[in-house]
């Protein structure tokens, strides 16, 4: 069975979550060989990290680039924090050793057996109702030839090849002639509060360059609030329904 890594960006906000985030990947149906969690610096996630037997980083030592180095504040709401973790995921692959990567958001929990490769093909999920216009227009100013799959990849995780991680890195480089992080700043609305989705621009990344290697699945994913996921009742009601994933995210509470 193939072996992976786990890639999980976290914050304050979410380490209430994260300890089921972290139980929940014994749904996943691959070897895992490491769980790798970015954060601030914070006593409370180290010590998590120690005593689960994952490693912890620290998200200063990921790229270059400090969240208080980005100004993306549209209609005067800073962004930074935003963007900046979603470049930490788009740096995965400088610390996962393994030939493939499960990116995660720290507020996702699964519900049911994943299975991300099936004969030897990738499975990309996608979501039918988190499609935004400004996240294709970004890529459009970096990749004007693409053509669109017709749903989205917000999809609240992304299983990638680490190659093609680099890869694609490689090519906003070369398409922009900026180093890939510059690159995506440069290239964000400065009028539209969400510009930009890392899932969006690497699952249209393989629909466009590897298509023939991957499959599509529905994610199957529902939102929910922290009091909805805490309480007993409501979260059996959950799990018994058909849904693969489950999100807390604050702006459902």
């Amino acid at each position: 069975m193939e072996k992976i890594d786990v890639f999980i960006p976290t914050i304050k906000k979410d380490f209430n979550i994260l300890p089921y985030t972290v139980f929940s990947l014994k749904k996943i149906d691959h070897n895992i060989n490491q769980i790798y969690i970015v954060s601030p610096e914070d006593n409370e996630i180290i010590d998590f990290c120690k005593t689960n037997g994952i490693q912890f980083i620290s998200e200063t030592d990921m790229i270059p680039l400090r969240k208080e180095d980005i100004t993306y504040s549209p209609k005067n709401i800073n962004r930074a924090g935003w963007l900046y973790q979603q470049l930490l995921k788009l740096s995965a692959d400088m610390v996962c050793n393994s030939e493939y990567i499960l990116i995660l958001d720290s507020d996702t929990v699964f519900l049911r057996k994943q299975r991300f490769i099936s004969n030897n093909k990738i499975r990309i999920n996608y979501s039918k109702n988190e499609r935004h216009k400004p996240y294709l227009d970004f890529i459009n100013r970096i990749f004007p030839n693409f053509i669109f799959f017709p749903h989205s990849f917000v999809t609240h995780h992304f299983f990638v090849e680490k190659r093609i991680l680099i890869e694609l890195k490689e090519s906003i480089n070369k398409e922009t002639k900026l180093n890939w992080y510059s690159a995506i700043i440069s290239n964000l609305d400065n009028n539209e509060v969400s510009s930009f989705s890392e899932y969006e621009l690497l699952g249209n990344y393989y629909y466009n360059k590897y298509r023939k290697n991957i499959f599509f699945s529905n994610f199957k994913n529902i939102g929910v609030s922290e009091d909805c996921f805490f309480n007993k009742k409501a979260k059996i009601k959950i799990f018994s329904l058909y849904y693969n994933s489950c999100s807390i995210h604050h702006y459902n509470s």
